[in-house]
């Protein structure tokens, strides 16, 4: 018999927080799911404390690829994988006890392909509860709340991107787009850590503008792009924004609002006030950015060239 769930965990230098992750998914109120940890080439101990727990449970497994890193890994663990439904999480993180349980309900109740649930983002202890991200329309581009059937994955070829970071945007993307059905919860269940010495805080600052052509370009080899143009144009806003409010170097934050700023006028497709504030990362910013009612509706492919070409100066 099939394992209902798998769940991939990639953890890279996470010895601090390795713990705490681990246990909160041992102690999900579910059975028959396995878990995969996946060892990003760390150089602490996230690899010792990973294998610890797999001698004590046959459902964990260890694994680690010295010579493949950031997508490619969770490519590779999703082929190593068993599950009816597989959820790729972070090693930081931790998870409500509810958590696989509620989605999976969820998703077999609803026969549906996917199911996202919402998330906190939290500082240091998770009671420390930074923000809320609720759902709207238009899920967020990353994999760590939402279960995806397997059979989806495999049948459309769906993979993630090979850079270290933003990969998932192309993975997540793509299962929203091409499932038969998408259902969402109301649940919180994903506490999401800050922390600055995570990849996010150390990423390459291109990889945004690569993942978000590699998506694109994807789209058009399917020959969907203008199915889904509308709903590209608002994760590609959504994940440069943020790439704006999470950097820290002030003169690539420079390059990204001057960029934005200068295509300004070209931004009359999608009208800003019918996205609910809740679902913004950030409204006021979004505001100061776009004085039109209105988002991306540029000639989306040359202008991310262009940003990536800067941000590489």
């Amino acid at each position: 018999m099939k394992t209902r769930i798998s769940v991939i965990l990639t953890a890279k230098n996470v010895e601090k927080y390795l713990n705490d992750s681990i246990l909160s998914l041992i102690n999900q109120n579910f059975t028959d799911y396995e878990i995969i940890i996946i060892d990003d080439n760390s150089s602490d101990k996230t690899m010792e404390i990973a294998q610890k727990y797999s001698k004590s449970f046959d459902f964990i497994k260890v694994y680690s690829f010295s010579k493949l890193k950031g997508g490619t890994l969770r490519d590779e663990a999703f082929k190593l994988s068993k599950g009816e439904y597989v959820i790729f999480l972070e090693g930081e993180d931790i998870f409500h006890e509810d958590f696989l349980y509620k989605m999976y309900e969820k998703i077999k109740t609803e026969q549906a392909e996917v199911a996202i649930c919402n998330s906190f983002e939290f500082l240091g202890n998770k009671k420390n509860v930074l923000k809320k991200h609720f759902h709207k329309s238009i899920p967020y581009s990353w994999a760590w709340d939402k279960l995806v059937k397997r059979t989806l994955v495999e049948k459309n070829k769906i993979v993630f991107s090979s850079i270290a970071s933003a990969n998932d945007i192309l993975f997540t993307s793509l299962v929203c787009f091409l499932a038969s059905k998408t259902v969402k919860l109301d649940d919180y269940l994903v506490y999401k850590r800050i922390r600055d010495d995570s990849i996010i805080s150390n990423r390459n600052e291109e990889n945004i503008f690569t993942s978000l052509l590699e998506l694109k370009e994807n789209l058009e080899k399917r020959e969907i792009y203008h199915q889904f143009e509308n709903n590209f144009k608002i994760i590609a806003m959504q994940a440069i924004v943020w790439h704006y409010m999470t950097i820290k170097d002030k003169n690539k934050k420079q390059i990204i609002f001057k960029a934005i700023k200068e295509y300004e006028h070209d931004f009359h497709i999608l009208n800003l006030e019918n996205i609910s504030k809740e679902y913004l990362f950030d409204f006021e910013f979004y505001k100061k950015i776009i004085s039109t009612n209105s988002f991306f509706n540029f000639k989306l492919q040359s202008k991310l060239l262009e940003f990536k070409k800067k941000m590489q100066k």
